[in-house]
């Protein structure tokens, strides 16, 4: 594989724009990680530790609501690192996730 893919900073994780949006930002934010499985090989999330975290905030201002990040982890995309006081999260993407975004920038590249 080519070792200077120039990865994307989204790709389609969900119909709906802004689970869309949410999702993929663990992809903008973790840009160097995905690379680096990908340039690997990896198709899904491998079985080693050291997931990305990523800093969810919340308001109008910022990217996501409280209640999509509540959507997001019923559906078992991400969890809670820590809560400052309700004001921020910082968040995990789950094995799930990360195999959800490996599938998708492969799929981009066409190596599915």
């Amino acid at each position: 594989m080519n070792e200077t893919l120039i990865m994307p900073t989204e790709v389609k994780l969900s119909k709906n724009y802004d689970i869309n949006e949410f999702l993929n930002n663990f992809l903008y934010h973790n840009t160097k990680y995905f690379d680096h499985l990908i340039t690997l090989g990896y198709t899904s999330c491998p079985d080693v530790g050291g997931l990305p975290g990523i800093h969810y905030e919340t308001g109008k201002w910022k990217w996501g609501s409280v209640g999509l990040m509540n959507k997001m982890i019923k559906k078992g995309f991400v969890t809670i690192v820590k809560d400052h006081n309700n004001d921020c999260y910082c968040l995990d993407a789950t094995p799930k996730l990360v195999t959800k975004i490996l599938k998708a920038v492969n799929k981009y590249f066409g190596n599915c």
